[in-house]
């Protein structure tokens, strides 16, 4: 899977909540326009996903949680090339 993907995550089994919160913690933090109803509701609730509590979770890195956003949103290619596990 690797050799096809831009970044690959690797996170350890069980932890895809751990990790998704913390990267939707990390995309509200960097000030992602949103105009949902309820957002301050979802901000308070990943609060406790911080890069330092999805790595001791789920094994990935501050690094690669930080630049999973940039992949994502630089994808010049279909979405179908994205493996992000």
């Amino acid at each position: 899977m690797e050799k096809w993907a831009d970044l690959w995550l690797r996170p350890l089994p069980g932890t895809d909540i751990a990790w998704i919160n913390g990267l939707i913690r990390l995309l509200i933090g960097k000030g992602v326009p949103s105009k949902t109803e309820g957002m301050e509701t979802l901000r308070s609730s990943v609060e406790k996903f911080s890069a330092e509590f999805v790595k001791n979770t789920s094994g990935i890195s501050p690094a690669d949680l930080e630049e999973s956003p940039i992949s994502i949103f630089q994808l010049k290619r279909g979405p179908s090339s994205l493996d992000l596990v």
